[in-house]
């Protein structure tokens, strides 16, 4: 009696049996609402010997027209099978994903290679492309599982992913940049793109095209705005003039979507409701437009919170909100969104240093207060230090001036706005004691150090900008020398600092020392004293 036995191969899980990763080809019209995906399979990378090699692919989603452009390399003189049929996508008793050539069984695509052993021991690459609708997308990816398996029971299985950019995979987009040249002239630009799924041609007559699919172009495309969407207030409004509404193509490559050539303005008008709708027909009779964007700039007024509100206090930031609601065809209600902000630090009040980098005892600094001339009143100024430096406001370097506004300007520095003072249009200096009174303040910060500083109470309204510079004298060792000025009114409240770095090597070893007066009793400083400091001699 002779016995038979089965050798069955020990199931060895090994790292560089299989790899997958893809890339979307975007950039072609495809009608039908589809996308190509070149894939890559790198199989046996890590060069095991083997009798045959099998692969389980399982493609993306419902595939239009098959695999197509097969191509593996290297190339023996042996003929790799493959296999399109279907799998559930599972991973099966001998370590691959489940396959079958009927659909009753299994719902997805897949693709079986089987290679012998000619190919043993090398490194394979096989390509390939599917066409797949966007609707195949899980999530934000087009996804593809493969598995693999040698006849000895190594195997691997493994997954490659195309995320597809949100631009494109939503079919539209809307974005905005800040145009902060001038705060008067402020602007937000937009851009809303349209069609990017490249499955439409837009204008009027049919697609240039003996296929099938052949159908209508898109005529009209209309787009329903709401400007400020969620924003506290209505900083931005569209421009009621049709010109400044302006077509581009989009330029199309692989994973991304760029701003491309200006649309003749002869292939399309702009109609306007007045009431945030912007419908965009379109005359040519051709196939030169499958997506595209509009752009239109919205001023920004940032004094509208002032005319809104009750409240004293600046926002600490203005909100640039815009919703779009896209109509065309077979696409209905399409909703796009952007959001912007931009900070109020600086606008209305600026403090800045004159010596970023002191290499002495002194830091200059200067503000400049209510830069928009509003009329200001019962205003008062708090200047509080911070760091080892002080302050003695009896001294020539302490100055307050009237601005005229046609000196204020505003330029974008580190993402704020900021106001900067022509000096050629000071307007006079404020005279202390009747233009303004001044007092000293001496306060301790959280460590117990004492902060000096000091308040200012103007005399009457204030209807132009103004400019204060003065000087602090560095009295010990900082890391840093901060500064902190607070203006309050019966209008409104604002507040700006500003902060010197300065390392150890760039200060001199000289220091200032600062005398005051105060009374024995209660310690308030006591204002015009006088001193007189003589050389300690030897007895």
């Amino acid at each position: 009696m002779v016995k038979l036995s089965i050798m069955v191969p020990v199931l060895l899980k090994k790292k560089g049996l299989v790899e997958k990763t893809g890339e979307l080809k975007y950039g072609e019209y495809q009608p039908g609402s589809q996308v190509d995906t070149e894939w890559t399979l790198t199989l046996n990378k890590a060069q095991y010997e083997f009798s045959g090699l099998t692969i389980i692919d399982v493609l993306p989603g419902e595939i239009v027209g098959g695999v197509d452009g097969i191509t593996i390399t290297p190339q023996t003189d042996s003929d790799v099978g493959k296999t399109l049929g279907y799998s559930d996508g599972v991973i099966g008793d001998n370590h691959q994903y489940n396959f079958g050539i009927s659909s009753e069984k299994y719902n997805k695509n897949a693709l079986k290679l089987d290679f012998d052993s000619s190919y043993s021991g090398n490194t394979i690459t096989v390509k390939f492309t599917t066409r797949n609708s966007w609707s195949a997308l899980e999530g934000d990816s087009f996804m593809n599982y493969a598995s693999a398996f040698t006849g000895s029971g190594l195997y691997e299985d493994t997954s490659g992913k195309v995320t597809v950019e949100e631009n494109i995979r939503k079919n539209a987009f809307k974005q905005g940049t800040k145009q902060l040249e001038d705060k008067e002239n402020s602007t937000v630009l937009w851009q809303i793109g349209i069609g990017t799924h490249l499955d439409n041609y837009f204008g009027i007559g049919k697609v240039d095209s003996t296929d099938e699919e052949s159908k209508n172009r898109i005529p009209t495309v209309t787009i329903d705005e709401v400007l400020n969407s969620g924003a506290e207030h209505d900083y931005l409004s569209l421009p009621t003039n049709k010109d400044d509404y302006t077509l581009y193509h989009i330029d199309k490559k692989n994973n991304s979507v760029t701003k491309g050539e200006k649309i003749a303005q002869a292939n399309y008008e702009i109609v306007l409701d007045g009431n945030g709708q912007i419908t965009i027909n379109f005359l040519n009779d051709n196939d030169e437009i499958n997506a595209f964007m509009v752009e239109f700039e919205t001023p920004i007024n940032f004094a509208k919170w002032m005319s809104d509100s009750e409240v004293k206090s600046v926002p600490g930031k203005f909100d640039f909100n815009n919703k779009a609601t896209i109509n065309y065809g077979n696409v209905k209600d399409l909703e796009v969104e952007a959001k912007l902000d931009q900070t109020s630090d600086g606008i209305y009040l600026n403090k800045e240093s004159a010596l970023d980098n002191p290499q002495g005892y002194k830091i200059g600094w200067n503000a400049v207060i209510n830069p928009d001339a509003k009329t200001l009143r019962n205003m008062t100024i708090t200047d509080v230090l911070t760091g080892e430096h002080s302050i003695i406001t009896d001294t020539d370097s302490f100055k307050l001036y009237k601005v005229d506004k046609a000196g204020i300007s505003y330029s974008e520095k580190d993402g704020k706005l900021i106001p900067t003072v022509n000096k050629n249009y000071l307007d006079g200096e404020l005279v202390r004691g009747e233009d303004y009174d001044i007092s000293p303040i001496e306060e301790l910060d959280s460590s117990g150090k004492t902060q000096n500083g000091f308040v200012i109470t103007i005399h009457g309204k204030v209807e132009t900008p103004l400019y204060l510079e003065y000087e602090t004298t560095i009295t010990g060792n900082s890391s840093t020398y901060s500064n902190k000025i607070s203006v309050s009114s019966s209008d409104y409240d604002v507040e700006s600092s500003h902060e010197v770095g300065v390392s150890a090597g760039g200060r001199r070893q000289a220091r200032s020392a600062i005398f005051r007066k105060v009374d024995g009793i209660n310690k308030k400083i006591i204002a015009g004293a006088t001193f007189k400091l003589e050389e300690l001699k030897e007895a």
